[in-house]
């Protein structure tokens, strides 16, 4: 997302506690087994919805008048400000909110369970607006009741304070101490416990609550979750066999069995980026944001998506303090592995892909013995070129 998530200033925000009439803020308890991994010291809380309130809409354009107005006027107003400038998704409300529009619930979950068992800042949620995963087939009252809410709602939140014109001002101190403060929030969403698997002791590829999770690094829609990381590189493979990717042999060895074992599974924001981190004008860290795509991942998912989306100048004070600290754990063959990835399949095709092989999104049987000639590796580089 792009810096204008968080404005420069920050002020305070009442929390409202009412839901609205015959809506209940849902819960989602998490099973935690804290021997999955030694690193996990204790169980993480599951996410806690205390002092948000929940709101049922019609359908996602269904918003209550007041915020409509409100949206214009920011709209407005964002025509003639850089620092205030919203997108069709990121709507800055005044000087203390934001609306994102259209995110996934696994955002809040992971959000509220970060502020559970972290000190990182995030920012606060003042309203869940839910709506219907499709359109009322009856304008009925008691029908529109019964529809079940869908994975997409909006947020209405706190802006967190940010100076994004730092990230090409910092003196060399002040990426150092970014890159310290950055590698202890790290630390911090690392030792946070999974869910246990289901049907065996190994942890899941998961959102928070054990779900899928979802990453545009590999399409569009839902994955998951997996039993194991083996099923989960497949799934990255499009099925093809680690020993039949014939685009560089570093994919092979990373995502073979004997090594996909080795990884430990991480807490992992999966977005972490200039953009999604925002920053005091001394270069301290004031929030993360964009927890979209959060969930557990292989320890290295964090260090690779890194460089999913780099390009702008900010990358390249973000980089010098991540490579300049210790602490930051680097994973460069996992890196290389994936950037082969990404030049042989591209995440439309896995949209395409899955489409036409739904039993394989979870790393069903068929996903590990799918042949790169048959639709994995080989035809996704064609409909790449």
């Amino acid at each position: 997302m792009a810096d204008f998530h968080c404005p420069a200033e920050l002020g305070p925000q009442p929390v409202t506690t009412a839901t609205t009439s015959g809506s209940t803020a849902p819960t989602h308890p998490l099973n935690i087994d804290a021997s999955i991994d030694a690193t996990h010291s204790k169980p993480s809380l599951p996410p806690n919805f205390k002092g948000i309130k929940f709101t049922r809409l019609k359908g996602p354009h269904d918003l209550p008048l007041n915020l409509r107005l409100r949206i214009q006027a920011s709209k407005y107003i964002s025509l003639n400000s850089q620092k205030n400038r919203s997108s069709d998704t990121i709507i800055p409300l005044g000087k203390t909110q934001i609306l994102k529009l259209n995110t996934r619930r696994n955002e809040l979950e992971a959000m509220e369970f970060v502020r559970a068992n972290t000190s990182i800042p995030v920012p606060r949620i003042y309203e869940v607006y839910e709506f219907p995963s499709s359109s009322p087939s009856s304008s009925s009252k008691a029908k529109q009741d019964k529809q079940e809410v869908g994975d997409n709602i909006h947020l209405l939140m706190e802006r967190l304070p940010n100076a994004p014109e730092t990230w090409t001002s910092m003196t060399p101190e002040q990426v150092r101490s970014f890159g310290v403060q950055l590698a202890d929030y790290l630390a911090q969403l690392r030792s946070l416990s999974p869910p246990p698997a289901p049907t065996s002791s190994s942890p899941l590829i998961c959102s928070v609550t054990g779900g899928p999770v979802y990453d545009h690094r590999a399409g569009h829609t839902p994955f998951g979750p997996f039993p194991s990381i083996s099923k989960f590189h497949a799934y990255l493979r499009l099925g093809c066999q680690p020993q039949e990717w014939t685009l560089d042999p570093i994919v092979t060895h990373i995502h073979s069995d004997s090594t996909s074992q080795r990884y430990n599974v991480k807490f992992t924001h999966a977005d972490l980026n200039p953009s999604n981190i925002c920053v005091s004008p001394t270069g301290q860290i004031t929030g993360m944001i964009d927890w979209e795509f959060s969930g557990f991942y292989p320890e290295y998912w964090e260090y690779t998506k890194m460089y999913f989306a780099e390009g702008s100048p900010a990358y390249d004070r973000f980089f010098e303090a991540v490579h300049g600290e210790d602490k930051i754990a680097k994973y460069e063959d996992e890196l290389k592995a994936e950037r082969n990835i990404w030049r042989g399949i591209s995440p439309w095709r896995y949209d395409e892909y899955y489409a036409d092989h739904p039993e394989d999104r979870g790393g069903g049987a068929g996903a590990e013995g799918q042949k790169c000639s048959d639709g994995g590796v080989g035809n996704a580089a064609a409909s790449s070129e």
